[in-house]
Parts: C-alpha cells; sequence; structure tokens
C-alpha cells in the first residue's frame, strides 16, 4: 500500500473489528477451575530413615572405590594443570606458575596411569572373594576364638611366674 491511498471496500483486514474478534481471549482454552479437579493426588515419601532397614553398603571393593575416587580426582588435577599451565606461559608470560601447573598435570596424569594400571593387573573377583571369606571368618570367629584360648593367652601361665619369680 503506497502512503495516502485508501484501502478497498473489499479489503478483509479492515472489516475486521478487534473488539469482536478479541472479546473473549481466554474462552477457546475453556475453565480451568473445572477442567483441573480431576487431578489425581500423590503419596510423598517420609524421608525419614527407618531403623530396621540395613545402612547403606556398596557392593565394590574398599579399595576399588580408593581407585576409582583417587584416579576421578588425579583426571581432575591433570586435565587443570594442563590446560592452565600453558595458558598461564603463553598468555601472560608466566613461567613460574605456568610451568608449575604443567608439572603438577603431567605428574598428575603419570600417577593416574599407574592407578589405572593398578585397577587393570588386579583380579577384583578374587578380591571380592577374599572379603567375602574374610567377613564370613569374622562373623564366627569370635566365638571359637574363646574357646581357643590358652592359659597362656589368658594369663595364668605357670611358665610365666616361674620367670618372674625365680
Amino acid at each position: 500500500m503506497i502512503d495516502g491511498e485508501r484501502r478497498d471496500d473489499d479489503d478483509f483486514v479492515s472489516e475486521i473489528d478487534p473488539e469482536t474478534r478479541w472479546e473473549d481471549a481466554e474462552s477457546r482454552w475453556g475453565n480451568p477451575e473445572y477442567d483441573l479437579p480431576n487431578i489425581p493426588s500423590v503419596r510423598i515419601p517420609s524421608i525419614e530413615p527407618n531403623p530396621e532397614e540395613d545402612e547403606f553398603s556398596a557392593d565394590v571393593a574398599p579399595e576399588q572405590m580408593k581407585l576409582f575416587w583417587g584416579s576421578v580426582f588425579l583426571a581432575n588435577v591433570a586435565l587443570a594443570g594442563l590446560s592452565l599451565g600453558p595458558m598461564l606461559i603463553y598468555f601472560r608470560d608466566e613461567w613460574l606458575f605456568g610451568g608449575g601447573a604443567l608439572a603438577l598435570g603431567i605428574v598428575s596424569l603419570a600417577r593416574l596411569y599407574t592407578m589405572y594400571r593398578e585397577y587393570e593387573s588386579t583380579d577384583w573377583e578374587q578380591v571380592k572373594a577374599e572379603r567375602e571369606d574374610d567377613e564370613s571368618e569374622s562373623d564366627s570367629a569370635p566365638a571359637d576364638e574363646d574357646e581357643s584360648r590358652t592359659d597362656d593367652e589368658n594369663g595364668d601361665s605357670s611358665a610365666d611366674d616361674a620367670e618372674r619369680n625365680p
């Protein structure tokens, strides 16, 4: 449309009355107060621990867990050192801090590699079996240990008395 030119009478846009068209804009969505009361209720579980349940126990060996978390920590240190060191050297010309960070990253990466090799060389099924054996022995050991104590362990030995009193 050129400035100063009138619209034609058959122009559709000029016939729309905005008040009629937008009088009740929310009518097309319905009545939410009427439509939403059928929402089902949800039972929220309590956060209180049940004293009858056992405490959390991991299914992995403690040695394996230590290797994992140690490797996570060393990987983060290595990543920080290997990325920040060269940036400090190049952008800020700080050879002391940049070189230290780079050296720390390299040492951390080397230690991470040795931890990985240690993990790969360990037979974790055997470690798990040994741990289960130790746990089963420790459960039955206190009752057997009391019966198997000798007089020497109880302190009633006559040999000890003879040595003390010649």
